[in-house]
């Protein structure tokens, strides 16, 4: 049960920084998708969510699986990240990114596999799975 409250929580999180970190990337460039009210209750929920995860963490309420479910929200989160981030972005949830990608002045020549993003998912959901059986 526990380990459930915790994964809510942390995909909580995830899901509320990938919506404020890409209206922050957006209004860079003079493009605000959410409105300001909109932006800090996404910021409330990041907080909650990370509140949430430390005090179960903390509390020790994982028991003997709190590693494995650790490693599968970490995962699983930054899948959720990723696909949050790229919907509010770009339009689309699976957007490729364009290559050679340019962060600033460096210029990154070979593209990370996409498929990076889907392994993170199988594999978080993969944990799980072992977790709860």
């Amino acid at each position: 049960m526990w380990e459930v409250l915790f994964l809510l929580s942390a995909f909580v999180y995830f899901f509320c920084e990938a919506v404020t970190e890409a209206d922050t990337w957006d209004s860079d460039q003079g493009v605000k998708r959410i409105e300001e009210g909109s932006y800090h209750l996404f910021r409330l929920g990041e907080s909650l969510g990370l509140f949430f995860c430390c005090f179960m963490l903390g509390a020790g309420l994982l028991g003997t699986t709190w590693f494995w479910t650790l490693a599968s929200t970490i995962t699983l989160g930054f899948y959720l990240y990723e696909r949050v981030f790229s919907d509010i972005r770009h339009d689309d949830p699976f957007f490729e990114r364009p290559w050679p990608f340019k962060i600033g002045g460096m210029e990154l020549p070979n593209p990370p596999v996409e498929l990076q993003h889907a392994a993170a998912g199988i594999a978080g959901v993969t944990m799980l799975v072992l977790i709860f059986t």
